[in-house]
């Protein structure tokens, strides 16, 4: 659980330390917004309750944070310098103090009406900031309501929240006294955004260079999937399981913790549901070893899971896809013509011949083989991205897998010929078409 504790307490600091920075910042740059200070402390509150309202939800505002904090404060710094250096033509109004005003804002009267001046409401500056302050909170306020969401101790959350808030203050508070610039403050701010952002981590997911933004895993089960999603470095995860005690399992005993993670989202629900109601884009989805282990119906063979391997199951993850996405599902099919039929169905509905793993190796799988104990993996999806995989494997040969590595180091590899045992070979295998075979609908 350290992790999860670690992260909490970070993005407390950095939510506490980021408010005050943006409030005295804000207010001494942004050319008589200090008459409001109120308005930037509400658009921190609003911004930070809408991330921890979207916590659990598709749409990740984490990497857009310090984008818009930039921004924010670059616009500042624009208004700043125009508002002084283009004094003759540009003039803030502030409660129409040559008029008759009902509030009296000292030091707004000096500059006297003038109808060739260009006039902007502080209505409309205040507005501009307030959006940008405040959407610059949102993905902070999510990674804060996924840390808490980690931690089952709610009372030990509360205080590790509460000790980082006033960690945040009291570092502000250090710095003020030792008269640090703006810019010792702003690079403490960025740092930890960049680290919430997960920008530190450039990963590659596969041959054609795509980077591994976000993951849907149908299935995940007690979580080994998330954990070596996390290790290539997923920026985010939605994690779906309709087990809640199978999830429940993992997030207590892996010994990776992988839902304790914030970048990951766990969804107790049926995948078919999950997939027709997010509005979220994935580089990944894995079906990963879907398998319900219960009857749809007492009266009927179906068993849950096969309603994620019909047409309209593989369209709904087709929706979900990113451009440039792919599509991973693996089990122990048990039978060739399972195998057959769900490679066909892939390339009916993705629009491209699909890649087909099979451990241990071999070179074709048809109908009528036996899969007893055989583990496949079927990659459907975007056709740039199999045939960039198609070519690494036509020009450096077989992959091969350390059966028993040793001190804990595997040393997979590409060769041509095959090391010396004991590996396993991956490869693509082909698939036999089959004429007869009818492919599963709803």
């Amino acid at each position: 659980m350290a992790r999860p504790r670690r992260e909490l307490f970070l993005i407390s600091f950095l939510i506490l330390f980021f408010e005050l920075a943006a409030i005295r910042f804000f207010g001494s740059t942004v050319v008589f917004l200090t008459f409001f200070t109120n308005l930037v402390l509400l658009a921190c509150f609003l911004g930070m309750s809408i991330g921890l309202l979207s916590a659990r939800t598709g749409r990740d505002a984490v990497p857009f944070a310090l984008p818009l904090a930039m921004l924010a404060f670059a616009a500042a710094v624009a208004v700043h310098l125009a508002y002084w250096q283009w004094a003759e033509a540009i003039t803030i109004n502030v409660g129409d103090q040559q008029g008759a005003p009902q509030l009296i804002y000292f030091g707004t009267e000096y500059r006297p009406a003038d109808p060739t001046r260009w006039r902007v409401p502080i209505w409309a500056v205040g507005g501009v900031f307030f959006m940008l302050i405040a959407l610059s909170f949102v993905g902070l306020g999510q990674v804060m309501g996924r840390a808490f969401a980690a931690i089952p101790d709610r009372v030990a959350a509360y205080s590790i929240d509460v000790v980082g808030s006033l960690s945040g203050i009291l570092a502000f508070a250090a710095m003020s006294y030792l008269e640090a610039p703006p810019t010792v403050w702003l690079a403490v701010v960025a740092t930890l955004m960049l680290h919430f952002a997960g920008w530190r981590r450039p990963v590659q997911v596969s041959a054609a260079g795509a980077p591994l933004e976000r993951v849907m895993i149908i299935g995940a089960g007690s979580g080994n999937d998330v954990a070596v999603a996390l290790r290539a470095g997923a920026r985010h995860i939605d994690a779906v399981e309709i087990d809640p005690r199978i999830n429940a399992l993992g997030r207590r005993f892996h010994p990776n913790q992988p839902y304790a993670d914030p970048r990951v989202s766990i969804h107790l629900d049926d995948g078919r549901s999950f997939m027709r109601h997010t509005e979220a884009k994935y580089d990944l989805a894995v079906y990963a070893l879907v398998d319900s282990l219960m009857l749809h119906s007492g009266y009927s063979s179906l068993r849950l899971e096969n309603f994620l391997f019909t047409h309209e199951a593989f369209e709904d993850v087709k929706r979900t896809l990113a451009p440039g996405g792919v599509f991973a599902m693996y089990n122990y099919f048990r039978q060739g013509w399972v195998v057959t039929r769900l490679a066909a169905m892939a390339e009916e509905t993705f629009g491209t011949k699909p890649l087909v793993f099979n451990l241990p190796y071999r070179s074709e799988i048809k109908a009528q083989d036996v899969q007893q104990g055989a583990w496949t993996l079927i990659l459907a999806g975007d056709a740039a991205r199999l045939d960039a995989i198609r070519n690494q494997f036509s020009q450096q040969g077989s992959f091969w897998l350390e059966f028993q590595p040793k001190d804990g180091k595997a040393l997979d590899r590409f060769a041509a010929a095959a090391p010396e045992e004991p590996y396993l070979r991956v490869a693509p295998s082909t698939v036999a078409a089959s004429s007869t075979q009818r492919l599963p609908s709803d």
